[in-house]
């Protein structure tokens, strides 16, 4: 019994290694792929907690330093999309339906900036202009836009 378990367990060792290359391929396109989520939530944020919150200089550097990160990852993605590092499912699978849009030719930044806006508008959707305030707040907290701002 010792024996089948041994030989069992060193050919789910070799499965592993001979498997590896295939997993880490397609890991890092699901990766690249969830980049674009992690951009839509810092732009969401950067909105809600611009509205819930009052400006000073620490919110300030906060939200530019979320932007700086967005922007990088923005960058990454892009790349990525461009030189054909991501495979077509994983851009189903993970990239909101919105995104497909604004892909063109466009430099980079432009994109970006389109995704940018669109994030603005999806956040404005929070109610009239009297509660706004109190769901931006709300949906802040729910969206746990404190982690995604302060990584």
């Amino acid at each position: 019994m010792v024996q089948v378990f041994s030989m069992t367990r060193i050919l789910t060792i070799i499965a592993i290694l001979f498997a590896t290359p295939a997993w880490a391929e397609e890991t890092k396109s699901v990766k690249t792929a969830k980049l674009s989520k992690n951009i839509h939530a810092t732009y969401e944020c950067i909105f809600l907690h611009a509205e819930a919150f009052e400006r000073n200089e620490e919110n300030s550097k906060m939200v530019g330093a979320a932007m700086e990160r967005a922007m990088k990852q923005g960058h990454q993605f892009f790349e990525a999309l461009k030189s054909n590092e991501i495979k077509r499912e994983d851009l189903r699978a993970h990239v909101p339906m919105y995104w497909f849009g604004v892909f063109s030719r466009m430099p980079t930044d432009f994109q970006l900036g389109q995704i940018f806006e669109s994030s603005f508008d999806k956040s404005k959707e929070l109610g009239d202009y009297f509660s706004w305030k109190q769901n931006a707040q709300r949906i802040y907290q729910e969206k746990n836009c404190d982690l995604i701002l302060s990584r």
